[in-house]
């Protein structure tokens, strides 16, 4: 029974690119956005796409996949956000594709449509593609290698082992040796469960390890001319560290173990809750999709049951715990499961429909609730905290109240109605969220708003330095120069060399300066605020001045 209709299909994707398109033009954020921005700026600036550099010293953290794509796409955009951003988005649609295609290999076409529009809707894939990270490749090349390496499983055609491996070389080329165990289990369980895991060992799938370390030898190759052929460096506090090593070992394992002193979380259940917004608006039934697989394959002795695909609900399990484990937690962590959960969900929704040609009184009440959520939370985003002043941004607004109005009494009875109305009302208040409340946001944080006035007087980049709590990378990406960090021994011996130059600094560290007695002259001073750290004193705007801190701009001598 096929209950979903192309309109429905197609605008619901409509939509779902308007809200990542609109993601692309806000604003880099400060913190890992910002850095990894300028990690690639010096790429393209040095025209050096074999070290990976930042603030002048050898960068051990992420390889090298990100930089190259952000620093080329610089070469054809420009430097600017969009052109940072760009690449993220287009692994984002090989990530809902693979989806798509895993799901109806897996079950059927039906519930590979709506895998591919669970995961685009869910609110942290989202989220990747404007506060872009590391996310959206990771999860689009593990995701498009399981595909591969699964669609191998069963038409047996050797190309699909070679597209696996290169799936998964990217992903790992991207942040490390996760997306080998992600990978990993799903296969190996997949294979299990099926009672093939034999098939393993013969030489198409040990070849794809071959394949494998040859799409991923230009990242062992740059990190050998990087790190291991200098040992007499010095990185991350260590001597001698091996860039190979890092990458295929050190990367992913230090974050479990706490290792370089990456410990920030020992709650073993952080993963299991912040699933519960990341998810959004799916998170519970995926939940209770994946409980009741388990519950299945444990009645059944783990015999191959036809509703269940274990390498599913086995692997994100089986990785979530593994997470949980770790020293070192961030939300987005999660990201590179959302694929198998995207079709866990994708499965009950359709089970739900075919068997009864409804979806459960539970499911809807949920649904509601999570609507209700997001409209509330977009009238206060966006009309109280920060109001909408584009009179067509407001027109736009009211058609897009009345759209939702008429969606929810249209087709009550429709088995899908309530599921396309949930994907209308999640990627309406992210439009909003993107063309008005993070812009409006983001004019707070002052590393931009500085740049702006650096880059409007033409004032020289080569002559300013920074002396600031915590670098402020969106400041460097804006005036395309790679700001290095100074002391007041180095200040004082500028000083006494009757340099002149400009100095930027912040709230805290400014005092210093004056403890010092170094003169300097207050060229200009914006407020900040650390936007990805969102609290109800900045929101509410009674008391948004009170929260902010500033930012300085000096100049000496």
């Amino acid at each position: 029974m096929n209950l979903l209709e192309n309109k429905y299909v197609i605008s619901a994707y409509l939509l779902l690119a308007a809200v990542y398109v609109a993601g692309l033009f806000i604003p880099l954020m400060n913190n890992d956005a910002g850095e990894y921005s300028v990690v690639a700026l010096n790429m393209a600036k040095n025209n050096d796409y074999i070290n990976i550099v930042r603030k002048g010293e050898d960068y051990l953290d992420k390889p090298h996949l990100l930089f190259w794509l952000s620093a080329l796409s610089y070469e054809v955009f420009g430097v600017n956000g969009f052109a940072y951003k760009f690449h993220s988005l287009l692994f984002s649609v090989i990530a809902i594709f693979s989806t798509t295609r895993l799901a109806s290999i897996l079950f059927n076409r039906q519930t590979g449509i709506l895998a591919g529009l669970v995961l685009g809707f869910s609110q942290a894939f989202i989220i990747a593609n404007y506060d872009v990270r590391t996310d959206a490749i990771l999860t689009g090349a593990t995701i498009f290698s399981i595909y591969q390496f699964i669609l191998f499983s069963h038409n047996k055609k050797y190309i699909h082992i070679i597209g696996g491996a290169l799936g998964l070389a990217l992903a790992v080329g991207t942040k490390g040796m996760i997306a080998v165990i992600v990978t990993g289990t799903v296969i190996v369980i997949h294979m299990m469960y099926l009672k093939r895991i034999k098939e393993i060992v013969n030489w198409k799938w040990l070849s794809s390890i071959l394949w494998f370390f040859i799409f991923l030898s230009p990242f062992l190759f740059c990190y050998y001319l990087q790190f291991d052929s200098h040992p007499e460096k010095t990185t991350n506090g260590v001597k001698g560290m091996s860039g190979i090593k890092f990458l295929l070992w050190t990367q992913s394992f230090e974050r479990l173990a706490g290792q370089r002193n990456m410990v920030n979380s020992s709650d073993p259940l952080f993963f299991l809750h912040t699933f519960l917004w990341a998810f959004l608006p799916w998170s519970i039934i995926a939940y209770y999709e994946t409980i009741r697989d388990w519950i299945i394959i444990i009645k059944n002795k783990f015999r191959i049951t036809d509703s269940v695909q274990f390498c599913l609900s086995g692997a994100a399990v089986l990785v979530m715990i593994l997470m949980s484990t770790s020293k070192f937690k961030l939300p987005h962590y999660i990201n590179i499961i959302f694929p198998l959960f995207a079709i866990i969900t994708a499965k009950a929704i359709s089970r739900f429909i075919e068997k009864k040609r409804s979806l459960p009184s539970w499911v809807k009440t949920f649904f509601y609730v999570v609507c209700i959520i997001y409209i509330v939370a977009g009238i206060i985003l966006n009309v109280w905290a920060f109001p909408m002043q584009n009179i067509l941004m407001i027109i736009c607004a009211l058609l897009a109240c009345v759209v939702l109005v008429f969606l929810f009494f249209k087709n009550r009875y429709h088995p899908l109605q309530i599921f396309f109305y949930t994907l209308y009302t999640v990627g309406i208040v992210n439009f909003f969220l993107n063309i008005n409340f993070f812009p409006k946001v983001l004019q707070y944080q002052g590393s931009i708003g500085m740049a702006d006035y650096f880059n409007q007087n033409k004032l020289p980049p080569e002559k300013i330095g920074s002396f600031t709590s915590r670098f402020y990378y969106a400041f460097d990406f804006y005036i395309e120069k790679d700001i290095p960090g100074t002391d007041i021994q180095q200040i004082r011996q500028k000083i006494s060399n009757n340099e002149s130059f400009y100095l930027l600094t912040d709230h805290i560290r400014k005092p210093e300066l004056l403890a010092a007695g170094i003169p300097f002259t207050t060229i200009h001073t914006v407020h900040q605020f650390h936007v990805s750290r969102l609290n109800l004193k900045f929101i509410d705007p009674s008391t948004r001045n009170a929260s902010l801190d500033s930012l300085t701009l000096l100049k000496i001598n």
